[in-house]
């Protein structure tokens, strides 16, 4: 008798297993099958920004000269966080303080992007904000200025790369065809100017405090004394050839806002750097120089800019079914023609954070009793028809391992 139990316990093993298998596989093909039909939606949906007629220019092919890029972007179903960058390649920089606004270019006081520079990485980031998921598909253009370095020096070409779009830019090319018109042997590093006087440029925005950098350039002497009461001093540096060439005296000493400095020749070209901060978009300094005075003024001109206009989605077109059938069809409504605003041409200069605004007529009106998932509604039946299915092929399975138990 206990080698009858144990065949019969030996036989009865694999039925139970056959029917945990058969449970098991049914669940496991509904839900991996349910999954994969909720998902289907949202992989309709492109996450992309396209760019296209990525243009640079150069004016010319020396150091610390100004590269233009432009360039076309376009998003379907755009949504807040989806992202456009422009990364500079070897011998290229932006130039600190670049940070814009992308604006709706309907209604120029309302932005719809912000775009930003790392100096680190030398990467331009614009991310869209909410303002673009009014609309069904938005195209856009963007533009912005950079600048050639020492690193570029000798050479006759160098890339830029915006989202996966790679471009060329050729040094000295100042109609933006790929060819050099003006300096073509490679970039060259100008001689350091022999000319004292004093200059200034914008260098960022933070908190609404605008910092400049003014650079008093001297020669002539082999002993300086500087003189700027109103700014913060930051370095002195000189050269006998130009500025790739670089090098810093060592007896440079301050006393207050004076900066005293000696060089071995009259014939080496110096500069002394200050900072300020106003609250203003322009700004003024005055430093003397060997008791000489040399003024300087300047504000902060736009170095990036873009835009973007879109188009909303069109309005349901569903109609609801009526519950008595009528003896005429009727016929189906046909939507009405949804009328664009006038295109604003975009503001040169990008403007400052606008009150975030959404258009009355960007957004579409639901028709009554039209359902507003539509999209939704399809993934919803098709995942409830692969578990019926899938429940179907699982009870098979049961069955199949009872009869042969």
């Amino acid at each position: 008798m206990p080698q009858t139990r144990s065949a019969l316990s030996r036989r009865a093993a694999p039925a139970v297993v056959r029917r945990l298998v058969g449970a098991l596989a049914a669940t496991g093909l509904a839900t991996t099958l349910g999954w994969a039909a909720l998902a289907s939606p949202a992989a309709q949906a492109s996450d992309d920004v396209t760019v296209s007629n990525v243009t640079t220019t150069s004016e010319k092919a020396e150091t610390w000269a100004t590269v233009n890029l432009t360039a076309d972007w376009s998003a379907d179903h755009p949504t807040a966080g989806q992202t456009l960058t422009v990364t500079l390649g070897d011998g290229l920089k932006w130039p600190d303080g670049l940070d814009f606004k992308l604006i709706n270019k309907d209604a120029p006081d309302v932005s719809i992007g912000d775009c930003a520079a790392a100096a680190d990485t030398g990467t331009l980031t614009c991310t869209l904000n909410k303002n673009v998921e009014q609309w069904n598909h938005v195209d856009g253009s963007l533009w912005a200025h950079g600048q050639l370095t020492d690193q570029a020096v000798g050479k006759t070409s160098l890339s830029v790369t915006v989202n996966d779009r790679t471009a060329t830019v050729v040094p000295g090319d100042g109609n933006g065809d790929g060819t050099c018109d003006a300096g073509c042997g490679g970039v060259t590093a100008p001689p350091a100017d022999k000319d004292t006087h004093k200059s200034g440029w914008f260098t960022k925005k933070e908190d609404g405090t605008y910092t400049w950098t003014w650079d008093v350039n001297v020669n002539g002497s082999k002993e300086y004394t500087v003189v700027d009461h109103n700014a913060t001093f930051q370095e002195v540096a000189c050269t006998d050839s130009d500025w790739t060439k670089s090098w810093k005296p060592e007896n440079v000493t301050t006393n207050g806002d004076s900066v005293h400095w000696t060089v071995p020749s009259a014939d080496t070209v110096c500069h002394a750097r200050y900072t300020t901060q106003t609250t203003t978009d322009s700004a003024s300094n005055t430093a003397t120089v060997n008791d000489k005075q040399y003024d300087a003024t300047t504000d902060a001109q736009a170095i990036g800019g873009g835009d973007g206009v879109g188009v909303a989605a069109p309005p349901s077109t569903t109609s609801t079914p009526s519950a008595t059938p009528s003896a005429s069809p009727t016929p189906t409504p046909t939507p009405s023609e949804t009328s664009s605003a006038p295109a604003v041409p975009p503001s040169s200069t990008p403007s400052e954070s606008a009150p975030v605004a959404t258009p009355p007529s960007a957004t579409p009106s639901k028709t009554p009793g039209t359902p507003s998932l539509a999209r939704t509604g399809a993934a919803a039946a098709t995942a409830g028809l692969v578990a019926v299915v899938a429940m179907a092929v699982g009870g098979v399975g049961l069955a199949v391992s009872r009869r042969r138990a």
